[in-house]
């Protein structure tokens, strides 16, 4: 079973790979469509997962989607 302590590394792992922080102007992207699945898995497997906790733990925002010129 996944417990806390597994969820928090995930977060962080999402969260250090999405932000660089030796070089801030460089930023590194995760895909939103994983991070869901991630989060609908963690529900499934755990009917106490707080997806808006791991979303602020991981500080991932679903990106704005950008016009393509």
């Amino acid at each position: 079973m996944m417990t806390k302590k597994h969820f928090q590394a995930i977060a962080d792992i999402i969260r250090v790979n999405t932000h660089t922080a030796q070089k801030p102007e460089i930023q590194t992207y995760v895909s939103t469509w994983v991070v869901e699945e991630l989060i609908s898995y963690f529900s499934k497997i755990n009917p106490n997962f707080n997806s808006d906790k791991f979303r602020h733990v991981a500080k991932f925002n679903q990106p704005k989607i950008k016009e393509v010129a």
